[in-house]
């Protein structure tokens, strides 16, 4: 039935047919209003209304609009809007409009939040950011979307893990505190698809699956606009914490490239950047090709402690073959060998990357009313990240032969992202109509280098190819809306449809990356040391499909006070329907105070990746290696252990705020909120069988199913939690005239609490687990992994030529904590010691300088974390592995490299 129903709205839509009504020709410039520069790609659009354009190189634009008078609102990023009543005569008219220089963002007409396209952010019945993409990159020392927003926006946080396989190059990202794939991300408003990757080590967001911000190049993107605030019932799964809107540049007949270098103080993790961007104009009537490259490469860091465990151990000192130089300690054979512990470190820090990637966006004006638009991009990443040094005393993964002093075994990846959009939108009957369809890919391949098959012996291979996975996504979407100025104070309805397939892949690696070839290398490790490729019983190609319609409702009931409604429908191929809905409301106390609130419902159905991955990895534990199982619940050994089938997440989202300004200089605005959760889809802990069992118990019986896939540990996916998220997002602005200059400065502040409330023990699992389902560490992880606080201050100060910025940000503190509150026996010292630690807040103080050499050159010099800056360094042995872990990778505030140093050079022309 409700196939039908979107069927025959499409074909009356169809069948109505564009209008031809009479057309009025608006043209004009848009320039600065204090240096009276044109401003090239602001926006004008008819308030309302979809209908707008953008000013091309010289200021000029050119709109062909209907009826007898509209509203039109003039924008851009850095400006105050302003909005002008015109009376239309049939003809050509010109109109010449003057921006003045904005303390903020605020004023700025956004996508996300409203689905009222000339809502800006100071009257949005929800909080909103903006982000102006392209001034961030002329002055911030960051150079990837990650990074710059986790630096910029308080509500946002995401840090480069280390040693956690694929995580090393996907850098899990989170909102409001919640997890990466709680956040829906869109470009041009249309969804993005998500990362192949799901993160199954200890680190913060363990078991979600996230977007891959970083194959968006910066130098692409005109604003981000961050929605904080449930929208499942606008936007769809996912949007449990709120929208991030990526808007990508349209400008035309305008070059600009950037050149960025830097070096960390250790003298690591050089940086090299090269992004260019230019802008076509296509036709006379406002069309565009808008094209962006970005080339990135980061080298590695290392922050690691000197090993100070055991090298080569008894076995291996007493072994003639292996020892001709007759060494009767560890030292006394380094010295003999002309090495120091220093060969037999890792590498604890940030992972190789070479990032390569392509943006466009276009559109085509097809009549006065109709548009063609397209945008994509493709992105190819290589990593190359390094795992636990094998020391010559592990006998059971090291083939002397080869590796005679160990070895540090290397995961190369290589994610290879493509996306493509496109739509046709323009007015039937009055009502703006926009159809699409935007296509996602991401792939990720894994070779593992600089290792062995310890199990084949001296035959085995040094380099795997330990295959991969891969995950598609493939949405077309149908939507309409028409402002109503006639009824009360003004209406605006807004609906739609749209269809989704989802795709996951998982594809084997070759046979030596994940057997163990028994009988050939007695008492070795079989596998790929590092990552165990995947195995043909880990092959899968799974489809979703999910069928959804939406409602969005805003209506002006006076002139102060506005009040939206939406809902939503969705059907999942796998897990039903269900039912979303939102109500927000605004009411302005005068013309420069207004309070906001909001209250929405969520459902977000498990990814294909937490239905169905699986894999036997390696992972170490307070130091020691398992090789751990990842199931899906419903294999065999689920079964017995009593995992219970995977279900969707609901939420219930609270928010209330209050906005400000009080001079055109100040702006302000506070937001409370509460996030609750039920049936959080999260990884459990690793539950073991037992050897020593009698055949045909359940342990024996786990111990036997582990066994045959090469596994001592098993984790699943299960629906394990319910939490509530509370929180404060406090924003201020202010602009002075400081002598000839002008000085922006904003302080931002995040508030952030989340609790496991429950923890849904299934009534099913086997007796003498429930410890293990979801323990203190895992708890840590979701309470206490991410800063419960941020504070941002920046202060931006221009001068004709001259521009300086500064921005310190407090991260707040975070807790790690360890499977028992009790002390423990710690093995290798032979003391107790407690697991639990609480990392104390630190200050992150970025510094920029910028001066124009020529009309066309810039030169900046500056530095990241310019005081040195790291976090509180391990205070127990157990979890830092001979204090090889001098920082904490499960839990990390701004990471652990300390101060960075860079230069960068911009050219516009």
């Amino acid at each position: 039935m409700n196939r039908r129903f979107y069927l025959l709205v499409m074909c009356w839509l169809v069948a109505t047919g564009f209008t031809l009504a009479q057309t009025t020709t608006l043209t004009g410039s848009i320039k600065d209003a204090n240096t009276g520069d044109e401003l090239i790609g602001a926006s004008v659009i008819v308030v309302g209304t979809t209908t707008g354009a953008t000013t091309d190189v010289d200021g000029k634009f050119s709109l062909t609009v209907s009826g007898s008078k509209v509203k039109l609102a003039f924008s851009y990023i850095g400006y105050e809007t302003v909005t002008q009543d015109v009376t239309l005569n049939g003809g050509t008219q010109n109109i010449n409009v003057t921006l003045n220089a904005s303390s903020s963002s605020l004023d700025e007409i956004t996508v996300v939040g409203s689905r009222n396209a000339s809502r800006s952010v100071l009257d949005s019945p929800v909080p909103v950011d903006v982000l102006a993409v392209r001034d961030l990159i002329a002055v911030v020392p960051q150079v990837d979307l990650n990074q710059m927003m986790t630096f910029v926006a308080p509500s946002f946080q995401s840090n480069r893990q280390t040693i956690s396989d694929g995580t090393d190059h996907i850098d899990p990202a989170s909102l409001r505190g919640l997890g990466p794939d709680q956040v829906l991300v869109l470009i041009n408003g249309k969804r993005r698809h998500n990362t192949a990757l799901v993160n199954t080590n200890g680190t913060v967001g363990r078991g979600n699956v996230g977007t891959d911000l970083n194959t968006i190049p910066a130098a692409s993107i005109e604003r981000i606009e961050v929605l904080r605030d449930g929208a499942a019932a606008q936007y769809g799964s996912d949007a449990i914490a709120g929208v991030i809107n990526i808007v990508l540049r349209k400008d035309v007949n305008q070059f600009s490239a950037n050149y960025m270098t830097g070096v960390h103080k250790e003298g690591d993790g050089a940086l090299n950047q090269f992004n260019a961007n230019y802008g076509f104009a296509l036709g006379k009537k406002g069309g565009y090709l808008n094209l962006t490259g970005d080339y990135t490469f980061r080298g590695f860091t290392n922050r690691m402690n000197e090993w100070t465990g055991t090298v080569y151990g008894a076995t291996y000192l007493a072994d003639p073959d292996l020892n001709p130089e007759g060494a009767a300690t560890d030292e006394a054979l380094l010295a003999a060998r002309n090495l120091t512990r220093s060969d037999f470190n890792m590498r604890v820090g940030n992972s190789q990357v070479a990032n390569a990637s392509a943006m466009f966006n276009m559109a085509i004006p097809i009549d006065e009313n109709t548009e063609f638009y397209a945008f994509g991009g493709l992105n190819y990443r290589n990593g190359e990240a390094a795992g636990f040094y094998r020391q010559p005393s592990q006998v059971n993964q090291v083939v002397y032969e080869i590796y005679p002093n160990g070895f540090l075994p290397e995961i190369h990846t290589s994610v290879l992202d493509r996306s493509l959009g496109m739509g046709i939108r323009g007015k039937i009957k009055n009502w703006d109509v926009d159809f699409s369809n935007n296509y996602g890919k991401n792939s990720f391949g894994f070779r593992v280098e600089n290792s062995l098959n310890a199990s084949l012996g001296v035959a085995s291979a040094t380099s795997f190819d330990s295959g991969g996975f891969s995950f598609s996504q493939n949405v077309t979407s149908l939507s309409v809306s028409r402002f109503f100025a006639d009824f009360l104070k003004g209406i605006n309805i807004a609906a739609g449809s749209e269809f989704r397939v989802d795709n996951y892949q998982i594809i084997a690696g070759e046979e030596a990356s994940y057997t163990d070839y028994d009988g050939v290398g007695i008492g070795k490790v079989g596998g790929a040391q590092v990552f165990p490729g995947f195995q043909p019983r880990n092959e899968l190609n799974r489809f979703r499909t999910n069928l959804a319609g939406y409602l969005d409702v805003e209506l002006n009931v006076t002139e102060k006070w506005m009040v939206a409604l939406a809902g939503r429908y969705e059907n999942y191929s796998d897990f039903g329907n269900t039912v979303t809905g939102k109500f927000a409301t605004r009411y302005n106390l005068t013309d420069d105070y207004a309070i906001r609130g909001a209250i929405s419902t969520g459902f977000r159905a498990p990814s294909l990746h937490q239905s169905f991955f699986n894999t036997v990895s390696t992972i170490f534990v307070n130091g020691v290696p398992f090789e751990v199982g990842t199931f899906s619940n419903n294999s065999r050994v689920a079964g017995v252990l009593g995992i219970p089938k995977l279900k969707q997440e609901t939420s219930i989202n609270y928010s209330i705020g209050f906005t400000a300004q009080p001079t055109k200089a100040m702006t302000f605005s506070v937001d409370g909120y509460i996030i609750k959760v039920d049936d959080r889809v999260v990884l459990t802990g690793q539950f073991q069988g037992n050897a020593s069992a009698a055949p045909g118990t359940n342990d024996r019986e786990i111990y036997d199913l582990l066994t045959e896939v090469g596994a001592n540990r098993a984790q699943f996916f299960t629906n394990a939690i319910n939490t509530t998220t509370r929180g404060l997002d406090i924003i201020a602005t202010y602009t002075w005239n400081v002598g000839e200059g002008k000085l922006d400065a904003s302080v931002a502040a995040n508030l952030n609490e989340t609790t496991v409330d429950k923890i849904n023990v299934a009534s099913s699992l086997l007796a003498g687990r429930e410890s293990t389902y979801f323990d203190r560490t895992n708890t840590a992880v979701v309470e206490t992994g991410n800063p419960q606080s941020k504070l941002n201050v920046t202060l931006n100060y221009k001068v004709g030529k001259f521009g300086a910025m500064v921005r310190s940000v407090r991260f707040g503190e975070i807790t790690t904590r360890g499977n028992s509150a009790a002390p423990v026996l710690n093995t290798f010292t032979g003391e107790l010691e407690t697991l639990d630690q609480t990392f104390s807040a630190k200050w992150v103080t970025d510094f920029s300088l910028s001066y124009q050499l020529f009309k066309n050159l810039s030169l900046q010099v500056g530095a990241n974390n310019i005081f040195d800056v790291y976090p509180d360094e391990h205070t127990h042995s157990t979890n830092n592995s001979f204090g090889r872990f001098r920082y904490s990778r499960q839990a990390t505030q701004f990471g652990f490299n300390g101060a960075f140093y860079f230069a960068r050079v911009s050219i516009q022309l």
